[in-house]
C-alpha cells in the first residue's frame, strides 16, 4: 500500500499500456475505485487546504487510453486535488529505474 505524503512531495500516478494504475510506485489495479482507495491512502491525512496545494503528476504511457487518463483526473478532482500535471512517456521511462 502506498505511504502517506506531505504536501512537499509530488505524488505520481503512473498508467501503463494495459490500464493498470500505480500510485507512489505501487500497483493498485485498473478500476476507478482501486485508484481512489490507493490515492486516498496517500493523501487522506491532508486537510482541504493541503489537498489543494498537493502536487500530483499523472504519467501515462503514450498508448494508454484517453478514458484511463480521464479517470485518473476524475479521481484527483473527487479528492480535491487540483495541482495536477500530465506527462505522456514510454512506460520504461515512466516507471524509472527498477
Amino acid at each position: 500500500m502506498p505511504i502517506p505524503v506531505s504536501v512537499t512531495d509530488t505524488v505520481e500516478i503512473v498508467l501503463d499500456t494495459s490500464g493498470t494504475y500505480f500510485v507512489a510506485g505501487e500497483p493498485v489495479g485498473d478500476e476507478r475505485d482501486q485508484l481512489l482507495t490507493a490515492l486516498r491512502s496517500v493523501v487522506g491525512s491532508l486537510d482541504a487546504q493541503a489537498l489543494s496545494e498537493q502536487p500530483i503528476e499523472i504519467r501515462a504511457d503514450a498508448s494508454a487510453t484517453h478514458q484511463s487518463v480521464v479517470r485518473a483526473l476524475d479521481v484527483c478532482a473527487t479528492l480535491g486535488l487540483v495541482r495536477v500535471s500530465l506527462a505522456t512517456v514510454p512506460l520504461a521511462q515512466a516507471m524509472g529505474p527498477q
